[in-house]
């Protein structure tokens, strides 16, 4: 649980934006909330210690509409944490993050608000995901359909499966209980909204948008050391989701889902193997070493456990050995 230094009256919704480096992107971004229908908003900004314009731009607006809060951190400390600071400081009665590049759909807090009317029993309040960016055209994701609903656990288990998109209001008494999963600088914020789902007595969708914007710049498009926080993260989600007491189902999802990255991240690795220094080679084996250790191979489905491409094998040594015998004999039985 993280304190509660919010004070002050209480508002409606509580914006969260993580700032670090979004200069290009940030006014269209704070413009997106300021010009919602729905007024009864704070928009809590943090800095993460950004070397460009980013904080003249927000002081700018800090200014300009006192419903803008800026916070300005000495260190970046990453997305996660930074979002944790904003937090602390949020005092309205559902709470919604908003990335600094992205932007929130026309409306979307008075859809969040009708579908609010609609489920009072809901506690958070799942955004429809529409995808853009300069190389194509706005698309809008596949997922539930407007007043939808779910238990926390279908829920859980569909963020989980990628069935249903974790960008939402939530109410703030969850975030008090489980806030953002620092456990990793990228990737690990997915983590949040499946245990926030998980806690949840119901999950409602609106049909309020949430834009997403896709750049190669960004650093989920990157392949570096970065990646490895994909398996911190998929190890803190099994902790989570077993400290929540999530039910068996929800852990064989999980275990899929950590199995399915691990493999496919090994693949990808050993594909860049060659532009990794030394000391890098030893980093990313240790990084493997500990997930594979910690993962649980009696709660993957049967099917995937024993199929030969998704086949268990532990150690990491042994693992290693059979990924290259299975790419072996793949290519010398390769169609011609």
């Amino acid at each position: 649980m993280i304190p509660d230094e919010s004070g002050g009256k209480a508002v409606k919704f509580s914006v969260l934006v993580a700032v670090y480096n979004a200069a290009p992107y940030l006014r269209a971004c704070l413009d997106s909330i300021l010009h919602q229908s729905v007024d009864d908003l704070q928009i809590l900004c943090v800095d993460d210690a950004s070397t460009d314009d980013s904080l003249s731009i927000l002081s700018e607006y800090a200014a300009r509409d006192e419903r803008v809060e800026v916070i300005r951190l000495d260190q970046n400390q990453g997305q996660a944490a930074a979002r944790n600071v904003a937090l602390s400081r949020a005092k309205g009665e559902w709470v919604l993050m908003v990335d600094a590049d992205d932007l929130l759909g026309e409306d979307a807090l008075a859809e969040i608000e009708r579908t609010i009317k609609r489920f009072p029993s809901a506690d958070c309040i799942v955004l429809q995901l529409v995808r853009f960016g300069a190389a194509q055209a706005t698309e809008r994701e596949d997922g539930a359909m407007p007043d939808t609903t779910f238990t926390g656990e279908e829920a859980c288990k569909a963020a989980i499966n990628w069935a249903l998109n974790g960008l939402y209001a939530g109410r703030r008494d969850l975030y008090q209980r489980m806030p953002f999963d620092a456990s990793s600088r990228v990737y690990s914020d997915d983590n949040t909204s499946r245990i926030h789902y998980l806690l949840s007595r119901q999950v409602a969708v609106s049909a309020g948008e949430y834009l997403y914007r896709q750049h190669e710049a960004s650093a989920t498009h990157r392949f570096d050391l970065r990646r490895l926080d994909f398996l911190a993260a998929n190890r803190s989600l099994r902790s989570l989701l077993e400290r929540y007491q999530a039910n068996t189902d929800i852990l064989t999802a999980c275990e899929e889902h950590c199995w399915r990255n691990f493999v496919g991240l090994y693949l990808q690795f050993r594909r860049y193997w060659a532009t990794f220094t030394p000391q890098a080679h030893q980093q990313i084996r240790d990084a493997f070493k500990a997930s594979l250790q910690a993962m649980h191979p009696e709660r993957l489905p049967r099917g995937l456990r024993w199929s030969p491409s998704w086949l268990f094998v532990r150690p990491f040594s042994l693992f290693c050995a059979y990924r290259r015998l299975l790419s072996g004999l793949k290519k010398i039985f390769k169609p011609i």
